[in-house]
């Protein structure tokens, strides 16, 4: 039985919540923060997980499939944005993406490697990169 996309990224936010726990980080799903540009309104935003100094992104995407993997130009799409939603978040919080390690076939690159190469550009400098194992369960942070 194949997963939906909610239970892809139900679990992986499970996996992200394991992890800060054996941390002693204790963080509630969709947490809400006040975000928004200087002089704005703030508006109310959820991120998948958090707390009163910890905000979490989870995004379970992999390399799309077929003779050798094509980047996946949607799934960027949604990384781009969670990265926007981290340049307006309170430069307070500590910020953290989470995602499954893929490698590219034929190469070999890492879905995570590929984006920080090619869309370094809009990475807010302290956005600090978790790449999950789902073979081993091993979780590292990448630069």
């Amino acid at each position: 039985m194949k997963l939906t996309n909610k239970q892809r990224g139900d679990s992986l936010e499970y996996v992200a919540l394991e992890y800060f726990n054996a941390k002693g980080i204790v963080l509630d799903q969709d947490y809400v923060v006040e975000i928004g540009l200087r002089g704005n309104k703030p508006k109310k935003h959820r991120f998948d997980l958090g707390c009163n100094n910890v905000l979490v992104e989870c995004k379970n995407h992999t390399w799309t499939h077929g003779h050798r993997s094509n980047v996946p130009s949607a799934k960027m799409s949604v990384w781009n944005e969670a990265m926007f939603y981290f340049s307006l978040a309170p430069k307070s919080y500590r910020k953290y993406f989470f995602a499954p390690k893929s490698s590219r076939i034929g190469t070999d690159e890492l879905l995570i490697q590929y984006y920080l190469r090619t869309y370094y550009h809009l990475i807010p400098d302290d956005v600090h990169f978790m790449e999950w194992n789902p073979v081993t369960n091993e979780i590292k942070e990448l630069e």
